[in-house]
């Protein structure tokens, strides 16, 4: 059982590695091959570099390469299987192994020794706890320094939760402008008229689709449409800010 399981991982890893290949062969022939339009070089290197393995999968389909398209999908579904196959395997051993490897919550000898660990570990505590006379003592001397502490974390939290809440209503809107904006790039890509082509089509939905924001910044600035390139690109940026600036923000106050 336990060499099918590291032949299974070999396989996976085969299969990995003859993907890695196919998607290297679909990126350069993207780029060299003379059956791609050469406005449709730069949209189909981005889906291929960035919708692996369903990208080359598509490209091989749409520009005759099924041979390819084959074996690229086969590869992609064979390392699923074996990894279903191989975690079924692993998780079949140790249950019917269980009891001949002495796995079991039951065993007496177990619980014994968690109870002697609870048992040492309460007395040593016990052990090192402050007496009355000395709380009384620290609680007087510090009484003002308590205080000031205490209302020095209480600030400190307060401003960390209205800048967190503040934050994550920046990251809200951003997300949604983004949402919005991807909508917006499929539905002018299927109606607009400077794409008469159904292949151009296709590949720029799929571009905006599967990449987005970077399909739908592309999309925008190759066909003309600046304004609402800039604006996905500025609701592209600002969640980076957001966490930029949150992890300053936890910095600052954790000094």
């Amino acid at each position: 059982m336990l060499l099918l399981f590291f032949l299974g991982i070999g396989l996976i890893f085969a299969c990995v590695g003859a993907l890695f290949g196919l998607w290297i062969s679909a990126l350069v022939s993207v780029l060299k091959n003379p059956v791609v339009k050469q406005e449709n070089k730069i949209p189909w290197f981005l889906v291929v570099f960035f919708v692996n393995p369903i990208g080359p999968i598509i490209f091989f389909f749409m520009h005759g390469f099924k041979k390819r398209a084959w074996w690229t999908l086969i590869l992609t579904i064979v390392p699923i299987i074996l990894w279903f196959v191989a975690i079924g395997g692993a998780l079949s051993f140790g249950l019917n192994n269980a009891d001949k490897y002495g796995v079991k919550i039951e065993n007496s000898a177990t619980i014994n020794y968690l109870e002697t660990a609870r048992a040492e570990f309460d007395t040593s505590d016990a052990e090192n706890l402050t007496t009355d006379s000395e709380k009384s003592f620290m609680v007087e001397d510090g009484n003002a320094s308590a205080v000031i502490a205490g209302e020095t974390l209480a600030l400190r939290d307060f401003v960390r939760s209205k800048i967190f809440f503040a934050l994550v209503g920046l990251g809200a809107v951003s997300i949604a402008g983004i949402l919005a904006l991807w909508i917006t790039g499929l539905v002018k890509v299927l109606t607009d008229k400077k794409i008469i082509d159904s292949g151009t089509k296709i590949l720029w939905f799929l571009l905006i689709f599967f990449v987005n924001p970077i399909g739908a910044i592309v999309y925008f600035f190759k066909f003309g449409y600046k304004k609402l390139a800039w604006t996905t690109l500025a609701f592209a940026v600002l969640p980076i800010i957001v966490l930029i600036l949150y992890a300053v923000t936890a910095v600052f106050m954790a000094i």
